[in-house]
C-alpha cells in the first residue's frame, strides 16, 4: 500500500496517493517508516484549506509519533497564520497556545513574531505597550516550558534594550510640572528594574552556554552579546568588580 501510495504521487496523482495513505493512517500504523503517510496527508490537506482533515491527520501524527512534534507544531502554525497578517495573527497564536499549553515552539515563535513586530519601521510612531506586555507572558511561558539559550536571550535582550528606551524616554521630559516629574520618575524606576530583570536571563544564557560542547555560530553570537549586556548592565549600576569580570569573559 505505501509503495502504491508513493507511484501514484510520482505519477503526479495526488488523489490517488491519498486514498492509499488513508489506508495505512486509518489503521493507526504508527512503524517509523510510515511516518510519511501522515506528513503527506497533513501537507494535503493543509495545502486543500480541509481544516477538519487537516485537524483529524495532525492529532492522529502527535499521538502516534510524538517525536516529530516540531513539524506538527510548525505545520499547524502555517495552517492557522496562512494569509493572515499582523496583528490579528496574534490571536491565532493565542488561540493555539491556549489548545496546546506544554508545547515550547508556539510561544517562543509567538514572541519572536511579536518582537519584530514592536520593533517593525510601522510600529515606531504606535504605543505598543501592550504588545510589550504579550511578549514578556509568552517569553515567560516558552521559558518555564523549556529553558532555552534562545528564548532566554530573546528576554534578556528585549529587557536590556527596552530599558534604554524608557530611559530615553524619561530624558525627555524636562519641564517643571508635578505630572511630568512623577512620570519621569515612574520610568526612571522601570527601567531600573528592567535592567535588574535581565540578569538572570543573560546568566542563563551564560551557564547554557558553558554546557554545550559544540555550540553553533548563533549560540556563540548570542554568548557573546550576553556578556555584552551583562558588561554594561553592570556598569549602569556602577560595579567596576563585576565589570572586569565580563569584560574578561568577552575579549
Amino acid at each position: 500500500i505505501l509503495y502504491s501510495a508513493i507511484s501514484a504521487n510520482d505519477a503526479k496523482n495526488k488523489d490517488q496517493a491519498v486514498v492509499y495513505y488513508r489506508k495505512l493512517t486509518d489503521a493507526n500504523i504508527a512503524d517509523t517508516q510510515y511516518v510519511d503517510a501522515y506528513q503527506y496527508l497533513a501537507d494535503y490537506y493543509k495545502t486543500k484549506k480541509d481544516d477538519a482533515n487537516f485537524a483529524g491527520i495532525i492529532e492522529k501524527g502527535r499521538k502516534l509519533y510524538p517525536k516529530n512534534n516540531d513539524y506538527w507544531t510548525a505545520l499547524e502554525i502555517e495552517q492557522a497564520t496562512d494569509g493572515v497578517e499582523k496583528p490579528q495573527i496574534f490571536d491565532k497564536y493565542d488561540a493555539l497556545i491556549a489548545k496546546h499549553p506544554d508545547n515550547y515552539v508556539l510561544p517562543f515563535n509567538y514572541s519572536v513574531e511579536l518582537y519584530k513586530y514592536i520593533y517593525s519601521d510601522e510600529m515606531k510612531n504606535a504605543n505598543t505597550t501592550a504588545y510589550k506586555d504579550k511578549l514578556t507572558k509568552a517569553l515567560s511561558q516558552a521559558i518555564a516550558i523549556h529553558s532555552t539559550p534562545e528564548a532566554n536571550f530573546l528576554m534578556a535582550n528585549y529587557l536590556y534594550n527596552n530599558s534604554i528606551d524608557v530611559t530615553e524616554e524619561a530624558r525627555k521630559l524636562k519641564g517643571p510640572k508635578p505630572a511630568d516629574l512623577k512620570t519621569k520618575k515612574e520610568l526612571e524606576a522601570l527601567s531600573s528594574k528592567q535592567v535588574t530583570d535581565a540578569i538572570p536571563y543573560a546568566e542563563k544564557v551564560v551557564s547554557l552556554f558553558g554546557e554545550n560542547p559544540k555550540p553553533k555560530s548563533s549560540e556563540k553570537m548570542n554568548y557573546k552579546q550576553s556578556l555584552v549586556i551583562l558588561k554594561n548592565i553592570y556598569e549602569v549600576k556602577k560595579d567596576p568588580a563585576k565589570v572586569a569580570v565580563y569584560d574578561k569573559k568577552i575579549k
